[in-house]
């Protein structure tokens, strides 16, 4: 099949993305650069390789956006993302898959937080079959639409195609995508300020950057507006508890971490953070409880803050192998730092 490949470019930082990314979008078809904002550093990069950029009015709406990028383009579509690198399986991804042709599909899409690190993220509508079929809605979650109704990607076709992306890679990238978020959803909260989701997205995104002042500021503005049992508040509990550590208050930042279990006793990323707290308090024991309770946890860990999971697999029993160590039990130690090992080479992810 030969595909209209639409790579789209966000920011200037995407510019060295493109350089590893557009030759391998080009083994599947025809490659268009979409600039949504990005910049003359993106359109250089293009021209290197003689590829045609389409500039898109970019109005701090990711829905409307992708819209306009499908309506620029014909035949069977693939959106990727500048810093994403296509893959086409050999094998068929399984039973749904068997009608993704002519029908919006799914792509599987793969992070790397290293050379060695990766995770599988949710799947995500890319592939648009030829004619006005699909669209997407919504200033901050580019929802897919089809026949006036939102699609699940869960439900949807699996198409063979993978996109493998790994933002720490590019220097800059990763920073000026958050930035770029924040300001979309600024954008959206102007228009709707009482969107619950929208002011837990901006409060996630000043988490990414570490700027606790903000973290701070924009959990205050969320918690005015959510109910006492929404889901999200052991998350936000959590991450009061990591801006208390950086501005050096362990007092407030246990406060929070013991809220967030209170809430949820299965969050595996919350009692991590408990025993580097009892660690740094010099109570190896609890701490030692606390790592235990977050590896055993595993892939049943609920809610997650840091999204590999890395905080409830095989970062704790590293502080096990360390804790181990330090008593003198060097076998225990070594059996903690294998496990480690095989589950931070295995992978994990959202479910």
């Amino acid at each position: 099949m030969n595909l209209s490949v639409a790579v789209l470019a966000q920011v200037p930082a995407e510019a060295a993305c493109l350089r590893v990314t557009l030759p391998r979008s080009a083994r599947l078809g025809d490659v268009t650069v979409f600039s949504l904002g990005a910049g003359p550093e993106v359109a250089a990069v293009a021209g290197e390789h003689s590829t045609r950029v389409v500039d898109v009015p970019w109005a701090d709406h990711y829905g409307q956006a992708l819209s306009d990028v499908l309506a620029a383009l014909s035949g069977t579509r693939l959106l990727v993302f500048a810093d994403e690198e296509p893959s086409v399986s050999e094998q068929q991804p399984g039973p749904a898959s068997q009608e993704w042709t002519g029908r919006p599909a799914a792509v599987g899409i793969v992070h790397r937080t290293s050379g060695t690190d990766h995770y599988q993220e949710e799947r995500e509508i890319r592939l648009a079959p030829s004619g006005d079929v699909l669209s997407f809605t919504d200033r901050v979650y580019r929802k897919a639409v089809a026949g006036g109704r939102e699609l699940d990607p869960d439900r949807a076709p699996l198409s063979p195609f993978t996109l493998v992306h790994h933002p720490a890679r590019w220097e800059g990238l990763a920073v000026q995508r958050v930035r770029r978020t924040i300001r979309v959803v600024e954008a959206g909260l102007a228009e709707e300020p009482d969107r619950l989701d929208y002011r837990f997205r901006l409060f996630r995104a000043h988490c990414s950057l570490h700027d606790w002042a903000n973290v701070v500021r924009t959990a205050e503005h969320w918690a005015d507006l959510a109910p006492a049992d929404d889901a999200n508040r052991p998350v936000v509990s959590y991450y009061l508890a990591c801006a208390a550590v950086a501005g050096r208050n362990p007092d407030a930042a246990r406060r929070h971490v013991g809220d967030a279990l209170d809430r949820a006793g299965t969050f595996a990323d919350a009692w991590y953070l408990r025993g580097e707290l009892l660690m740094q308090s010099g109570d190896a024991a609890g701490a030692e409880q606390a790592f235990r309770t977050a590896a055993g946890l595993g892939t049943r860990a609920h809610p997650v803050a840091v999204e590999d999971l890395s905080l409830a697999t095989w970062r704790p029993r590293l502080a096990l192998a360390a804790l181990a160590r330090k008593a003198g039990r060097e076998a225990e130690a070594r059996a903690w730092k294998a496990e480690a090992a095989g589950l931070r080479h295995r992978g994990a992810g959202p479910r």
